[in-house]
Parts: C-alpha cells; sequence; structure tokens
C-alpha cells in the first residue's frame, strides 16, 4: 500500500520562474475540521479529495463527493475539509509560468471542481514527482516537467472520457470481451445472442450502436489483424495461418483476406517482409 507523505521542502531542490515544487502531500488524513485561507497561499495549489468533502469554488461552497479534483490559482482563497468526520488528500503546492502554460494547454478548469478522478493518476503522479525530487541527487528539470506535464494530460483524458462516456449494458460488454478472448474459436451470431439473453435482431442492434461495428464485422476484424499478424512468421503456412484464427475454410480466409486489406496472404507477407 502506498505509505503516506507529507513533504515541504526548505529550499525546493527546483525554483525558478518557469517552475518551483513546494511541497507533496500524499494520502494525508485530516481531523475533522475546515481549512479556511482567505488569501491562499500565493502559489498553486493542486488537490485531490479521497472523501466527501466542503469545498469552496468559483461555483459556491457545498459538499462534493469523494475523488474530486480542485486546483486553485494564485491569489485565490482556499476553503475546504469536513467539519464532522476526518477526511483525507493528495496535493502539491507548485508555481511558475511553466506550471501555468501546462494547465492552459491541457484546458483544465482552474477554482471549478473536477469530479470522478481516478485516485490511482493522482498517487502515481505525485509519487513519480516526490521521488525525482528528492532522490539524492539534483532533478532533472526537463524529466519533473514531463511528469507534470503528463499528469495534466492524464486528468484532461479522464475528463474527455468522462463527458463523452456512454453507459454500455454490463451483457454486452461481456460479449464484447468473449469475441475479443475467443475471436479463433467458431463463433456464429445466435451463439452470441445467446450470450447476451436477446434476439438475434436486438442483439445485432444493440451491438452496433455501442461499439460502432455489428458482431461479425468486429469478429472478422479481430481475425484478420491476428492474422495480419501471424503471416509476418514465415514457419507458418497460409493454411496454418487461417487455422489459428478460425477458419478452416482456407480459401474463405483467403477471401476474407484480400478484402481487407487489398492483397492476399501471399502477397501481404512479401510486402511486409
Amino acid at each position: 500500500m502506498l505509505r503516506t507523505i507529507r513533504y515541504f521542502f526548505e529550499r525546493p531542490p527546483i525554483q525558478t520562474a518557469a517552475l518551483c515544487i513546494r511541497g507533496i502531500g500524499i494520502r494525508e488524513v485530516m481531523s475533522p475540521g475546515i481549512v479556511d485561507r482567505p488569501a491562499g497561499t500565493g502559489d498553486i495549489l493542486i488537490m485531490f479529495f479521497y472523501n466527501e468533502t466542503i469545498i469552496r469554488s468559483a461555483r459556491g461552497t457545498t459538499f462534493h463527493p469523494p475523488n474530486s479534483l480542485m486546483i486553485w490559482p494564485r491569489g485565490v482563497s482556499h476553503y475546504y475539509g469536513n467539519p464532522a468526520k476526518s477526511w483525507n488528500h493528495s496535493w502539491t503546492h507548485c508555481d511558475g509560468t511553466l506550471i501555468r502554460d501546462l494547465l492552459a494547454r491541457e484546458q483544465l478548469p482552474l477554482n471549478t471542481v473536477i469530479p470522478n478522478i481516478n485516485a490511482g493518476v493522482m498517487e502515481n503522479y505525485l509519487m513519480a514527482l516526490h521521488l525525482e525530487l528528492t532522490a539524492g541527487q539534483p532533478p532533472d528539470a526537463v524529466i519533473v516537467r514531463n511528469i507534470i506535464h503528463n499528469w495534466f494530460r492524464e486528468i484532461r483524458r479522464l475528463m474527455q472520457a468522462r463527458e463523452s462516456r456512454v453507459s454500455v449494458p454490463p451483457r454486452l460488454l461481456e460479449v464484447r470481451w468473449h469475441i475479443e478472448t475467443h475471436f479463433m474459436e467458431p463463433l456464429t451470431l445466435s451463439l452470441l445472442a445467446r450470450k447476451a439473453c436477446l434476439s438475434v435482431s436486438h442483439f445485432s442492434a444493440e451491438f452496433k450502436r455501442y461499439f460502432g461495428a455489428s458482431p461479425i464485422e468486429s469478429l472478422i476484424h479481430l481475425r484478420m489483424r491476428h492474422a495480419a499478424y501471424l503471416l509476418r512468421d514465415h514457419n507458418l503456412r497460409v493454411g496454418d495461418v487461417a487455422d489459428k484464427t478460425g477458419y478452416p475454410d482456407h480459401y474463405y480466409f483467403s477471401r476474407l483476406f484480400k478484402k481487407r486489406f487489398g492483397v492476399a496472404p501471399l502477397a501481404y507477407r512479401r510486402k511486409v517482409s
């Protein structure tokens, strides 16, 4: 289990106009209460809350659910906590033109609560940052910059996934997983529909609605992609590749392969070689 860290640098290892990390906390537990800093701390505070917490943002002061992220810019007051029970958070105090530029580049909202952020993402990047800054050797500013940039990009990706997420029925996810892990076996549309507990027509329509392709199109795509990979091995005959991708009819396999890649399997092998 990740250990608790609360580390303030008396002299930040990197302290320039572009970049300065003043402190890092990971899984720090706080007693019941509210932190109220009307003037902030003069830097950028990035904080992740594991528990339900009161947070004051540009939209007001209210309780927010677990796994909420807050980025306070310079000059903004800090108000957060839980007066009724202990709470847990990870954080970093940072500053510099580089931090501000990366926040703007990834379009991360400031003074606004960002919900549903993965705790592991926060901890992994904060730990990587902590290790680079405290490893007993001068930290590499380029490595620190890359850690921060990748961290901010990861947050942006989580936000985009949340915004575009479609709730896929679990039984359809199970069928897709079955296709992806058993594509070399004999699979029929009726068999897959039974696994989803749907009629063939309803299953086909729902599968295409959520995944953008029909079940059979998805199956053929997986098989052809795997066949293209196997053809790079010259110890395998085309018939062997057909068998390993679920096509005992080798001629039918060759027709599907040519339709997908524009050339017959042997011609594809010569081309990639």
